[in-house]
């Protein structure tokens, strides 16, 4: 499923995960160990690995999400990975209500 984060330079960064995916990602609970499993599936790799840090800040920032600096790329992306899959999550649930 296809969903889109914004920047704060309204761009939109459109991931497809699939909804299986999405649920191991964002569900109640902690979410770290699965997001991190998920970060090395390659089809989700490839949608990241492209996205500069400046724009994985960005999305963070819009968001209001707290990171600090010194958070490397692959925690960043992390998070941008949990915000999809919730968003994803979210909006089929919203289609199911």
């Amino acid at each position: 499923m296809i969903t889109h984060l914004s920047t704060t330079k309204n761009q939109l960064i459109e991931f497809d995960i699939e909804i299986e995916d999405a649920k191991k990602g964002y569900h109640s609970g902690s979410c770290d160990e699965d997001i991190a499993e998920l970060q090395k599936n390659e089809y989700i790799a490839n949608q990241l690995n492209p996205i500069p840090l400046e724009t994985l800040c960005s999305i963070l920032d819009e968001y209001g999400c707290e990171y600090d600096d010194g958070d490397d790329k692959e925690e960043l992306e992390s998070i941008v990975l949990w915000l999809a899959c919730g968003d994803i999550v979210d909006e089929v649930n919203d289609k199911n209500e």
